[in-house]
């Protein structure tokens, strides 16, 4: 099963230690790279969440999980804050994946 695929949304659920948290990003792929874009992390539940760099990362690196067992060599992740200390900020996390 393909979590990624090029062209279509990604909509997946990662645990955190603070509950379930549901991802949906724009899936673009460019040979072994995978790139995520304009991320949106909300609660499925309905329920107001904030997520801290904690539970981003915790995200990330279940993200680079998954891009690593799909062949995925290079993993980028690029956005905006919408909330938090710093909303408008621009957010680029790059990763090789080992």
């Amino acid at each position: 099963m393909s979590v990624f695929i090029d062209g279509q949304p990604l909509r997946y659920a990662f645990p955190t230690t603070d509950g379930m948290v549901d991802v949906l990003a724009d899936v673009q792929i460019t040979g072994s790279r995978l790139e995520l874009s304009y991320p949106a992390v909300y609660s499925g539940d309905g329920t107001r969440i904030y997520p801290g760099v904690r539970q981003m990362l915790q995200i990330a690196r279940q993200i680079e999980g998954l891009a690593k067992l799909q062949g995925f060599e290079k993993l980028r992740m690029t956005g905006k804050r919408l909330t938090g200390a710093t909303p408008g900020r621009s957010v680029l996390i790059e990763r090789t994946i080992r």
